[in-house]
């Protein structure tokens, strides 16, 4: 499970530790308390790993759906996915951590829940990836089933309780989205090359997130970037491919 999560975590906490519209942390003060054991330590069983843990797993979609739906905490996609389209991203921070992320939008049901997979392939040899297939309220605010698959594992159903909800990114009003538009530039990304609209915002505590966007691809974004307060590139993410015909891959439906 660690080769897994190895490249996705640290992508994840380095983007979101230094993301600009984080709220900054108070600083903390440790104080040192002695460990007193008053109870003896007796193993009623084998041991359980907490990374295989259905609640643990749960967590880890609730999370990488925030981050991999947002950036910066908003909705920057400009335009609507269809059932079946797809993207996938290619995802660098600085380090050198570098991986794909895909986007697909596999089916609306007939009572308006939304099949959404999100996948995690890591570039770094020796680990593997890491599959989710989600079922979605029609207005995306609560998960209803979930399926997942780590590395060459057979996939597996993730029990999924009533009221679960999946923090959804902030939808950005078109006026501030039009006020922050700095220009149309010419991008070109592993995907192809575009006419973009360059939109970008910046934050009291410093940093700078933006992204570029174009009508030719799912989503509408073919690019986007997150700086630090001294204009440090924190994340870069540039659309490798796209297409439609999208299925599940693990047997969800």
């Amino acid at each position: 499970m660690k080769k897994i999560f190895a490249a996705v975590m640290v992508i994840v906490s380095f983007t979101l530790s230094c993301c600009p519209w984080s709220i900054p942390k108070p600083p903390s003060v440790n104080i040192p308390i002695p460990q007193i054991n008053i109870t003896p330590q007796v193993k009623v069983g084998p041991e359980v790993t907490p990374g295989f843990t259905t609640q643990y797993m749960l967590q880890m979609y609730q999370l990488l759906f925030s981050y991999t739906f947002g950036v910066g905490g908003c909705w920057i996609w400009t335009s609507d996915f269809r059932p079946g389209e797809w993207t996938k991203w290619e995802i660098t921070v600085p380090e050198g951590e570098k991986m794909i992320v895909e986007m697909a939008y596999l089916k609306l049901t007939p009572d308006g829940n939304q099949w959404w997979r999100i996948g995690y392939y890591p570039y770094r040899k020796g680990e593997e990836p890491l599959i989710y297939e989600g079922m979605f309220s029609s207005d995306m605010g609560q998960l209803r089933r979930l399926r997942a698959k780590f590395g060459d594992e057979e996939p597996r159903e993730i029990p999924v309780t009533e009221g679960t909800y999946v923090a959804r990114p902030v939808k950005l009003t078109e006026e501030s989205v039009e006020g922050a538009k700095v220009g149309v530039e010419t991008v070109t990304v592993p995907a192809g090359t575009y006419r973009a609209g360059h939109i970008r915002y910046g934050s009291v505590t410093g940093g700078t997130i933006e992204w570029w966007t174009s009508g030719q691809v799912p989503g509408g974004v073919v690019r986007y970037l997150i700086r630090d307060e001294n204009e440090k590139l924190v994340l870069k993410s540039e659309l490798l491919s796209f297409g439609s015909g999208a299925k599940s891959a693990l047997g969800s439906f």
